[in-house]
């Protein structure tokens, strides 16, 4: 008689009693008398043992050992897909219950693994109200502008990515086959030693390369564009890179020094650029908004900041509540 129905043995009758009287007491399956489950738990060892280097192929290995052991508990079964859906009936006395065990921990190993090869994001610098200087880990420096934050996300003996949330300026020490990634949200940055300036706050991601060569890639692949020194680029939302053209580097980075600098640029891109810069809201009518500005702010005190700005304007901000402010015109 066929075997369809996958009716389990006796001693896999026996090991589901055993399992489950001790999940019932909350002890450890160490005790139980079966080959799979051993192998499960010296994968598990084998995971912890091995050091990060030799993790992929840790990986593999684990994965080689699983999958040959669902082969051999379950070798007429219909399609993979059958078995995955026992997984949600591991507790119920469902007969596919240690091929669904072992596939859920394949499962987990997998997404362990994936954490360890990505790597979580960790905040490693955040500026508030001021510029600050961090000193990363290569010798490489990143300066960030206010209200941004540096996340380091994989550091391994090819590359070190990190993510930016707003804006910083990148020294990156030259490393010979080591690559040096930025990912600013719509795109990332690749360098191999340069200086450069990034800032992803806004309705798109713009770069400006000081010295050495940048590689830009979009978030999705589908474009990539390489800066040299003096060059200026952005990636849009949608994901398009902006041909590469010439700028003035000490106004793309005059926040560094303090500064905003500014040359026949709409107030309404001032107001933006001050809203970040200070994390405040600025209210104003389209006619003041649509105004064309020259010459430079400092951003070393908001109110100082506001008050110069509304004097040009004609007019002053008026504090509505909280970090809002509305222009009034003199007019």
């Amino acid at each position: 008689m066929s075997n369809i129905n996958h009716i389990p043995s006796d001693k896999d009758r026996e090991l589901a009693h055993k399992t489950g009287l001790l999940l019932k007491k909350g002890e450890p399956l160490t005790g139980l008398d079966d080959s799979l489950d051993s192998d499960l738990l010296r994968f598990k060892e084998e995971l912890h043992d091995y050091p990060e280097k030799e993790l992929s192929e840790s990986r593999n290995r684990s994965w080689n050992k699983v999958h040959s052991a669902i082969q051999e508990a379950d070798i007429e079964s219909p399609t993979p897909k059958t078995k995955i859906n026992s997984v949600y009936q591991i507790g119920s006395g469902n007969p596919y219950w240690k091929v669904a065990a072992v596939i859920l921990v394949a499962v987990l190993l997998s997404v362990f693994i994936y954490t360890l090869d990505s790597g979580e994001p960790v905040q490693i610098a955040q500026a508030i109200h001021e510029n600050i200087t961090v000193n990363l880990d290569d010798g490489s420096t990143a300066t960030l502008r206010p209200n941004s934050s540096l996340y380091e996300i994989t550091r391994d003996e090819d590359r070190d990515v990190y993510r930016l949330e707003g804006e910083a300026y990148f020294n990156v020490t030259k490393q010979e086959n080591k690559a040096f990634i930025v990912d600013a949200g719509s795109g990332y940055i690749e360098v191999m030693g340069t200086e450069f300036n990034v800032s992803t706050w806004g309705d798109s991601t713009r770069i400006y390369l000081e010295t050495g060569t940048l590689l830009i890639s979009s978030a999705d692949q589908s474009d990539q564009k390489i800066l040299q020194p003096g060059q200026f680029s952005s990636i849009s939302k949608d994901y398009r890179i902006t041909t590469p053209t010439q700028a003035d580097g000490s106004t793309v980075t005059a926040w560094k020094r303090n500064e905003l600098i500014f040359n026949n640029r709409r107030a309404d891109s001032v107001f933006r650029e001050l809203e970040y810069h200070f994390s405040i809201q600025i209210e104003a009518p389209n006619s003041i908004r649509d105004e064309t500005l020259g010459g430079s702010l400092s951003l070393s005190d908001q109110y100082t900041t506001l008050q110069n700005l509304a004097v040009v304007l004609d007019g002053e901000f008026q504090s509505i509540e909280g970090n809002r402010y509305k222009f009034v015109s003199f007019e």
